[in-house]
Parts: C-alpha cells; sequence; structure tokens
C-alpha cells in the first residue's frame, strides 16, 4: 500500500487484485471513499481501454477481440514506481504483448497521483508505442459514500437518460430529462440502473455528502455516468467517461467505429487529468 498525506488530504493506493486502484480518501480524517464494506468489492476502478458494456467482438486486421466490458486495466499488475514522496507518486506500465489477445494496439501508460493542499489529483497519460492508429477509451469509476441527503449539482442545466439497451448497451435517448442537480436517494438505481449525460458540456460537478463539498474538475470533454449497484447500495459512483458502451444496434464491428473511441497516433500521447477538490 501507499499513503499519500499533507495537512489536509489522505490517500491510499493499492497494487492489488483489483491492480492499480485508490482504495481511500480521507480530508481532515473523513473517509469519502466507499470502503468495500457491501457486496461490491470495489472502491475507484479505471476504466481502460474500453468504457461501458460490449456488444461482441471487435475487429482488427480481419481477426476477432474480445476485449472485455469496462477494458482490462484492473488486470495490470506489474507496474514500475517510478518515483513516491509524501504527496505524489509516479508510475508506469508499458505494454507489449501482455494483452494481445484481447486488444491489438501497443501502449504505454504513466499514472501521476499527487496532493496540493485540499487536493487530489489524477493525471492519466497514455502513449500509443505501436506501429498504427490506437483507438481506446478511459473512465474514472469512483464509488462515494452517500447519505439520504447527498446530491451533485451542475453549474447549469444538464439532460440525462436512464434508458439502455440489452445488458446495460447504449441506446440514444431524444427524450432526455433535465436537471440542474440530483439528489441521490430520489433515483431509482434498481437493476442496476445508470443515468447517462452523453452530451455533457461541463468541466466540473459538485458532490455534497455530510458537511463536505466535493469539486469534481475534468478536461477534454467527457461524457458523465452516475450510477448504484441497487437503491440500497451506501455508495454512489460518479463517473466521467472518455467514452460511451457499445450501441445496442452496432454501427460497425472496429474499435474505430465504436461511438466515443479516442485516436492516438503512432507515438502521439494524452493526459486526461481529474481534480477532486474537498471543502
Amino acid at each position: 500500500m501507499f499513503l499519500l498525506k499533507n495537512k489536509e488530504i489522505e490517500a491510499k493506493i493499492v497494487i492489488d487484485k483489483q491492480g492499480l486502484e485508490v482504495v481511500s480518501l480521507k480530508h481532515n480524517g473523513i473517509e469519502v471513499l466507499y470502503q468495500q464494506d457491501g457486496s461490491w468489492g470495489k472502491t475507484w476502478p479505471i476504466l481502460y481501454p474500453i468504457c461501458g458494456s460490449v456488444n461482441g467482438p471487435y475487429l482488427h486486421n480481419g481477426r476477432d477481440y474480445h476485449t472485455p466490458r469496462h477494458g482490462f486495466f484492473s488486470q495490470i499488475k506489474d507496474w514500475t514506481i517510478d518515483s513516491q514522496t509524501n504527496e505524489k507518486i509516479v508510475c508506469h506500465f508499458k505494454n507489449h504483448y501482455q494483452f494481445q489477445d484481447i486488444y491489438p494496439f501497443e501502449f504505454e501508460i504513466t499514472i501521476t497521483i499527487l496532493l496540493d493542499n485540499n487536493k487530489f489529483i489524477y493525471l492519466f497519460d497514455v502513449m500509443n508505442i505501436g506501429k498504427e492508429l490506437m483507438s481506446y477509451s478511459f473512465g474514472h469509476h469512483p464509488a462515494f459514500k452517500v447519505e439520504k441527503d447527498s446530491k451533485v449539482i451542475f453549474s447549469n442545466e444538464q439532460f440525462y437518460s436512464s434508458k439502455a439497451g440489452k445488458g446495460n448497451t447504449y441506446v440514444p435517448d431524444h427524450n432526455k430529462i433535465a436537471a440542474k442537480e440530483i439528489v441521490i436517494s430520489e433515483v431509482d438505481f434498481s437493476d442496476s440502473k445508470s443515468l447517462l449525460f452523453d452530451q455533457f458540456n461541463l468541466d466540473s460537478i459538485t458532490y455534497l455528502y455530510k458537511d463536505k463539498t466535493i469539486n469534481m474538475y475534468f478536461d477534454k470533454n467527457p461524457y458523465f455516468v452516475i450510477w448504484k449497484a441497487t437503491n440500497d447500495m451506501d455508495f454512489v459512483c460518479l463517473e466521467p467517461y472518455w467514452g460511451l458502451p457499445d450501441l445496442e444496434t452496432r454501427l460497425g464491428n472496429r474499435y474505430r467505429d465504436k461511438l466515443g473511441m479516442k485516436q492516438l497516433e503512432c507515438g502521439e500521447s494524452e493526459v486526461l487529468t481529474m481534480t477532486l477538490e474537498i471543502n
């Protein structure tokens, strides 16, 4: 376990059965993340190189690849720790052939996690180290503690849908619901329902839990998802996605046909940043 700590924030990161995962985040001694004390055995999964459900194999250079739902980030165990201080850790993973049976592209990931006063900052840096155009998605899936009055607040009106296809695939909905805030206890999350904001146009949201105000900042125009496993679970996942689940009826079977996929040229890299500011 790796511990990052300053006067306000304490974070714990593990490389364990779920791969590299943030498992605790405290502000002035108060835990804000779900502690796996229910039936969901995760705290902060990372989604890569697929976000959401998969509707069959992907075709690439005449071969089928069965990249799993939410990708395989949790299967990456052999991280190299490049540096660590009290307030920062940097680690990387270089893939050549480890996942060649389920994903055709070669990549290198560098994760930087750091604290800055009351801010927790997570930088995901991915590079295409292969010899062809690379398609990928990325998402955060953090589970926050929740109470009856917990809510998500948007700075302006956003539109969401709870409509989903078979296997929680993506079905575009032209009758979305408008909201400036979402009171978590007022949403029906039965049968693992979620709220998908597929026209999200903000670079931040605010989450209220107890007396904590958690401002979540992100860059490069993600989609956004709010999810609970069931209505009774004592957590809520607030998820910026740089990608989308498969369409229920696909437009094509190639990676680049998938809606929301990002592209990297050979040797190109991209950094996706999320910051939690806790007051």
